[in-house]
């Protein structure tokens, strides 16, 4: 993440505000995502004509909203404001009371009004999910992919029985409908599209069927968790706030590398799973639609339009 030169000490106050906000409900101690969503749900609800408002800019990437802006601003509060230990951030016991400006009043009652709402971080991820541009953000990262991953460690003997093959292949279906309904995505999608016919493949074979399908359910996480990243790397080249377009270059050459790396991956994992038995029973009619809507009608996309995500 690269950090950018502005003037922070707008977003430095909103920052020690959230701290002090989560303080009163018992949380000393926030992650740096924590952070940004807070202050992306604020922007959200700050009026277009409020400069604060474009000095929060934001993209989407792999953990959901992203800023390089407010990243910087609390960096430059660490060992002065904000300590720092193991990933965790906590307002230092010497850090003044600030006075705040007047203008910045709207933007702190937004904090305490998003604070309040959360009675867990997962409903703060959510609640900022809701915002994002995308589908697949909610129905491949927060539903698909956790239940995927521990349902192959299931199969592979490391946990217990979370996550039922059913259910693993209704958020399959609801993650590929949702993807579908993305633009701008062509060349994501037709190599996501054949991970999806060899996993469906994979999924319906006997987890005891040969000695080389724990490889394959083992690739098959190690893929899930690859197709995210590769996905978040087109995202933030679509829903950028302008203050990033100087980036736009670098963010496309590496999208190219991590799409160019997933392709070989997934040739690999196609490979090894056509040694098995197609499954009798079909794709959900939907998906195998879609899928086949990939295969037909989909060309590699070499634009990336930008979206403005200050609305």
């Amino acid at each position: 993440m690269e950090r950018l030169e502005t003037d922070f000490a707008d977003i430095q106050e909103l920052i020690q505000f959230t701290f002090t906000e989560f303080a009163k409900t018992g949380i000393l101690d926030m992650t740096e995502n924590q952070i940004l969503g807070v202050l992306y749900l604020v922007k959200t609800d700050l009026p277009d004509d409020d400069p604060l408002k474009q000095k929060l800019a934001y993209y989407w990437h792999v953990s959901g909203p992203s800023s390089d802006v407010v990243c910087s601003a609390l960096d430059q509060m660490i060992s002065k404001t904000i300590l720092q230990t193991q990933g965790l951030y906590r307002l230092s016991d010497t850090c003044k009371q600030s006075t705040h400006n007047g203008s910045m009043s709207n933007a702190l009652n937004l904090v305490a009004k998003h604070v309040s709402a959360f009675t867990n971080p997962d409903d703060m991820i959510r609640n900022v999910y809701k915002h994002s541009p995308f589908l697949f953000y909610t129905a491949y990262k927060l539903n698909f992919k956790k239940k995927f991953e521990d349902y192959c460690s299931h199969i592979l003997g490391n946990d217990k029985y979370t996550c039922s093959l059913d259910e693993v292949l209704v958020l399959f279906r609801t993650a590929t409908l949702a993807l579908r309904a993305e633009d701008g995505f062509s060349d994501f999608e037709m190599i996501y599209n054949k991970y999806s016919r060899a996993l469906y493949i994979l999924l319906e074979t006997d987890p005891s069927f040969d000695e080389h399908i724990e490889k394959d359910f083992d690739l098959a996480r190690e893929l899930c968790n690859e197709i995210w990243i590769t996905f978040a790397h087109q995202a933030r080249i679509h829903a950028h706030d302008p203050y990033y377009e100087r980036l736009i270059n670098d963010w496309r050459a590496q999208s190219d590398s991590k799409t160019s790396n997933l392709k070989d991956m997934v040739d690999k994992f196609s490979d090894s799973v056509s040694r098995l038995p197609m499954p009798e029973k079909r794709l959900y009619r939907e998906t195998e639609e879609t899928i086949n809507d990939i295969d037909q009608g989909k060309t590699k996309s070499d634009s990336y339009p930008a979206t403005n995500i200050s609305k």
